[in-house]
Parts: C-alpha cells; structure tokens; sequence
C-alpha cells in the first residue's frame, strides 16, 4: 500500500509540474509575439528528463502526446494553424522520440492528407522507426507514401520490404514490396489492403478518432 501511494504520489506530482510549466507557456504566449512552438522539457536531454522524473519518464511521453495532439486535432471551432508552424511544433515534439506508435501515424496523417504536405512525413517516420525499432506500421506508412504519393515506388517498395521483416507484419507486404521494386503492375487489392491498414491507424475526417498511448515495451 505505502509503496502504491508513493508511486501515485510521483506521479500526482510530475503531472502537476508538466501542468504547471504548460500554464506558463500558455501564458506566455498571451503576452509574447513569438510564443514557443515547442513543449515544457523538449530542449532536455532524455536522460535527465528520466532522472528528474525519478525514472517515471513514460508520464513524459503520454505528455508529449497529449500536447501534441491538441494541435494536430484542434477543436472544431479553432482554424487549422499555418503549416510551418505545425510542423516546428510535430518536430520540436518528437525529437524526444517518445514510444507512442500511433502519434508517429497521426503526425504523418495529419501532414499528409489534411495538409497536402506529405514529403514531411520522412523526417517524422524515419523518427518513429528509430524510437520503435519493431514497429512494422511506420516503415509501411512510409513506403505506402513513398510509392503512391511522391511517385517513387524503388524507395516505397524498400521501406515495404523493412516493413515485412518486423515481427507480426502482414505477409502481403513482402510480395508487394517485391512488385515494387521490380516495376511489376500493382493490383487495386494491394492498394486497397495498404489504405486500410494505415486508415485503420489514423483518424477519420468525420469522427476524429484518437487512440491511447500504445507504448512500446520496454
């Protein structure tokens, strides 16, 4: 019991640091005309962000994902922000490199689809696959835009075959990867199957669906 308390008892307090330092921020942007773009603690080293929060630095990460979020999914009353700007904030955000598989995919989501920018998503993806080593969904994601939208199918069909190396990718990837890279005609199938699969890891226009933090074991 004592032992529960304590660790509720960290992390009530990391929460009330992290809320309070966002408060500032939101402070200071009302009063400055150059507000940050970047979250409380980003410019820190992980390491001391992990000793300053006494080993709890996954608390950090659900931070840095619900901070983020807010911006990527704004309220339905708040313009979509100047892309520059988002993308200093995505980018300020993930150097951290927090082991949230799906904030990788709805970065890329929201740069590629709501604000036709998806040459932006190699730098998050290439962040994500460094963060998430075993992620099989972010290489896809990156060889799915590589091939069909920026029209370059040898590197698509490369990031498709890292894809199907990963534990519990779906076998279609490594003969889609193949057609890829050899010119082969792609089947509106595989097209299909590869939309579905990142539409599954991404919110609808419609509903905006957010997933929880899916961490990344340890």
């Amino acid at each position: 019991m004592v032992k529960l308390l304590s660790k509720f008892g960290i992390s009530f307090l990391l929460l009330t640091i992290l809320g309070f330092s966002s408060f500032q921020l939101q402070k200071k942007k009302r009063t400055q005309s150059k507000p940050s773009l970047s979250p409380p603690w980003s410019h820190l080293p992980k390491p001391l962000i992990k000793l300053m929060t006494l080993g709890h630095d996954r608390l950090y990460d659900d931070f840095i994902y619900l901070w983020l979020i807010q911006y990527l999914i704004p309220e339905e009353d708040t313009a979509l922000e100047p892309f520059p700007i988002l993308l200093r904030r995505t980018i300020s955000a993930l150097k951290q490199r927090p082991p949230i598989e799906p904030l990788y995919l709805l970065s890329c989501y929201v740069h590629a689809f709501r604000y036709k920018q998806p040459q932006t998503c190699q730098e998050i993806l290439i962040i994500g696959m460094s963060a998430m080593p075993q992620s099989w969904k972010i290489p896809m994601t990156l060889g799915y835009l590589y091939a069909f939208n920026l029209e370059d199918k040898e590197t698509g069909g490369h990031y498709y075959e890292v894809a199907s190396q990963k534990k519990g990718a779906p076998k279609f990837l490594s003969s889609l990867a193949n057609k890829l890279k050899s010119g082969a005609h792609i089947h509106s199938q595989d097209l299909q199957k590869s939309l579905n699969l990142i539409y599954g890891n991404a919110p609808e226009e419609q509903t905006e669906e957010v997933k929880e933090p899916n961490h990344e074991p340890k």
